[in-house]
């Protein structure tokens, strides 16, 4: 059996252009090149969110992760893949609510950037929902 070559561009051309939104969603947020191609053989199988919620939980991700942000961002996407299927709007709140958690746990224990360094070393607990945590 043979497939039909417009089949193949209609199903695979726009599955590779959500693939270069995401890299360049990556390049875009100060992850060098090597960093971009660690996390995207790591992204987790299936659709993701496309680029816009990519770039909003990136730029959400920097903004909470103190110090060395662009360095902690790529640490959380790398050791924690699945962040990237929670990067749609709806989802957003339960990772926030989430960190929130975190950070009342080691409230005054920490300083912002050793609460940095530690999410971006265990960033599998923002997946956790805040009510277990």
């Amino acid at each position: 059996m043979l497939l039909d070559p417009a089949a193949v561009r209609r199903v695979v051309a726009p599955r590779l252009a959500a693939d270069d939104d995401l890299r360049e969603v990556l390049l875009a947020g100060g992850l060098e090149e090597e960093q971009v191609e660690e996390v995207w053989t790591r992204r987790p199988p299936g659709r993701l969110p496309g680029a816009t919620s990519q770039a909003a939980l990136l730029e959400w991700l920097q903004s909470s992760l103190t110090d060395e942000p662009v360095r902690f961002s790529y640490l959380c996407l790398r050791k924690a893949p699945g962040l990237m299927l929670r990067a749609g709007p709806s989802s957003m709140p339960q990772l926030q609510a989430s960190l929130d958690a975190v950070r009342e746990l080691a409230a005054g224990q920490l300083t912002p950037r050793q609460f940095s360094f530690r999410v971006a070393h265990a960033p599998e607990l923002l997946l956790i929902p805040a009510a277990q945590l």
